[in-house]
């Protein structure tokens, strides 16, 4: 059995370590000193298996070095672009773009190929390959991105995955009406795929197009309804469906205290979801994040994450967590954010006393028994009605401590509000806490 049919036969069992040491005991002694032959052979090996196995140690590093040793081997480079752009693909795609990384060796490797006026089918995989790396390199190179597709489309119009991954990129910007037909080639060039049904029902459902959106759930297997007379942008809904986690990019809101000084990171929220699709947010945001309590949001169908999660005193499950593509309507609630220093019953006994539908989250405690919060109220009740009614709990619970310098500034009361921000800082300091200025 020579070498590639025993890298092959280790792919096919899923055994990457095979492979990978088929490889590392049969390289050849100095692959720089030919550009065909066994050395070629086996730079091509190596960046297919790399294809399939991009989280392998150093694999970034061995690719874009074989891409230089092979400088005018357009076929060398379209493999070490491959590679590069699968390395690429392990970020999550709600990750925010860096600098440098594999898609910036990909982007390196397939301009120099380029270069070299390749034959028409390896130039339409540079083109491609080349669109990849931009897309991953952020929403500065989306022009040069969807050109780059456009190319290698024009090259290959009938290669069904291009236009699907054309579609990913408006689907990532939020560009609806452009992804809605890309993914319509994509469907006319490779059929009915769960992928393509999937998109197709994330792109109509963004769009408004419940008609739509409730055929393509339903050729999902899914028991999708909607009321016949129903409104063109009415979606439709999936019964039960349990709830599940989405993510969002956020920032440190500057409330609460010391927290990392990470530039960008997530927070997770709950959502009771309408369809696979889309659904209701259930918890509040903490941070500065684009969503909240109440809002209608969209999120793509592939998890970025797990995570564990359970009641208290009881082994964490893990569960997926996936991220947030659109905001399809605001939530009609109001939050406020607090700071409490609670007791046992504390918290429910302000929930017994407010307007039926208000509901207190409280986020953690850094030090027993403070805790950083929203109380969420809905459109209808009054506010100075659950302003009134707070601070008649507040009186009869004397060890309760709180502060909520929104509420008083939505009830245009800024003399109490700024008592409120004084508050809140109190606490903190009674709680050994450095906070931020409420």
């Amino acid at each position: 059995m020579n070498l590639r049919e025993r890298v092959e036969r280790a792919l096919e069992r899923g055994d990457r370590a095979a492979a990978w040491a088929a490889l590392d005991g049969a390289a050849p002694a100095d692959a720089g000193t030919a550009t065909e032959g066994d050395a070629r052979d086996h730079a091509l090996l190596v960046l297919a298996v790399g294809a399939h196995d991009p989280s392998h140690e150093g694999l970034a590093e061995r690719a874009a070095g074989l891409a230089r040793t092979f400088a005018h081997d357009a076929e060398v480079a379209v493999a070490a672009c491959a590679a590069l752009n699968a390395i690429a693909a392990r970020r999550p795609p709600d990750a925010p773009p860096r600098e440098g990384g594999a898609e910036a060796l990909a982007l390196e490797v397939a301009d120099a190929a380029l270069v070299g006026d390749p034959p028409v089918e390896l130039r339409a995989y540079l083109l491609v390959n080349r669109a990849q790396a931009l897309r991953a390199l952020g929403p500065e190179r989306d022009a040069e991105a969807v050109a780059a597709y456009g190319a290698a489309i024009v090259l290959a119009p009938d290669r069904g995955a291009w236009h699907f991954e054309l579609g990913v990129l408006h689907k990532w910007r939020g560009r609806w009406d452009d992804a809605a037909l890309a993914f319509a080639e994509a469907k006319r060039h490779l059929g009915e795929t769960r992928g393509v049904r999937w998109n197709e029902a994330l792109v109509a459902t963004a769009r408004g197009r419940g008609a739509d959106a409730l055929e393509a759930w339903q050729a999902l297997g899914l028991a999708a309804t909607r009321p016949e007379d129903a409104a063109p942008d009415r979606l439709p809904q999936v019964p039960d469906l349990p709830p599940l986690r989405v993510r969002v990019p956020a920032k440190a809101s500057g409330y609460g205290p010391p927290q990392d000084a990470e530039e960008r990171r997530y927070e997770v929220v709950w959502v009771a979801p309408l369809t696979p699709g889309h659904g209701v947010v259930q918890s509040p945001t903490f941070d500065e994040a684009p969503i909240d309590y109440g809002d209608v949001v969209l999120w793509d169908g592939a998890p970025v994450a797990e995570e564990g999660v359970g009641l208290a005193g009881e082994p964490p499950r893990r569960v997926p967590v996936f991220p947030l593509l659109e905001i399809l309507r605001r939530g009609d609630e109001r939050r406020y954010r607090f700071v409490a220093q609670l007791a046992e019953g504390d918290l429910a006994a302000m929930m017994d006393a407010l307007p039926g539908g208000c509901r207190a989250f409280a986020h953690g405690a850094p030090s027993e028994g403070l805790a950083y919060g929203k109380l969420v109220v809905p459109a209808g009740p009054d506010l100075k009605d659950v302003r009134a009614r707070l601070e008649a709990v507040l009186a009869a619970r004397r060890t309760l401590r709180f502060a909520i310098p929104g509420l008083y500034e939505a009830t245009a009361d800024a003399k109490r509000a700024g008592l409120e921000h004084q508050a809140w800082r109190g606490i903190e300091r009674r709680a050994g806490v450095r906070g931020a200025d409420a």
